[in-house]
């Protein structure tokens, strides 16, 4: 499935407020250069939803037709990987100069637990990075084929990266950022 991210989006502001830690450009990431995701805006999931509602297949609620029927994905053509992810938004953000760090999983699961542990224990929510995080970074990449979604003519009209310039600065318009 498809990373959904925009506006009022609390998980793509951490993406966003990344930059902020520490002030010198470092973003520690794993899987950095080699792991992908499919993403997809609000706005856009939106439209492809009304499309799909008036256009789409049906599935057979007797579950005599092959399986498949009816699912559809809903993402943009290209896959960044991490690290091409966070370079675009970091120039959304006017950030010049980035260095990307790939770090090793069992660095993130330390990370998660021991971040995880000290919210908990001054009573906050689970923070940036948690134990759950660590399980999505250790997932592997999250992609699907738009390539349903494409037959049935969806497209989004703007692109990725417009969109990820979109959302940052509704975030810093907003005070969110």
């Amino acid at each position: 499935a498809s990373v959904v991210f925009g506006e009022y989006d609390r998980e793509t502001l951490n993406v966003y407020k990344a930059f902020q830690i520490g002030g010198v450009g470092l973003y520690p990431l794993p899987g950095a250069h080699r792991l992908r995701l499919s993403m997809i805006h609000a706005h856009d999931l939106a439209e492809f939803l009304v499309l799909t509602a008036e256009r789409g297949e049906r599935v057979d609620a007797t579950g005599k037709k092959p399986t498949g029927n009816g699912i559809y994905y809903s993402a943009y053509v290209e896959r960044p990987t991490f690290a091409e992810l966070i370079e675009m938004a970091a120039r959304s953000l006017q950030y010049e100069r980035i260095r990307i760090i790939e770090i090793p999983i069992s660095m993130v699961w330390v990370a998660g637990w021991i971040s995880e542990l000290l919210a908990r224990m001054r009573g906050d929510s689970t923070g940036i990075l948690n134990l759950d995080k660590a399980r999505a970074a250790a997932a592997g990449s999250w992609t699907c084929s738009p390539e349903k979604s494409l037959r049935l003519g969806f497209t989004p009209r703007v692109s990725l990266e417009d969109r990820i310039h979109q959302t940052a600065n509704w975030y810093l318009e907003n005070g969110w950022l």
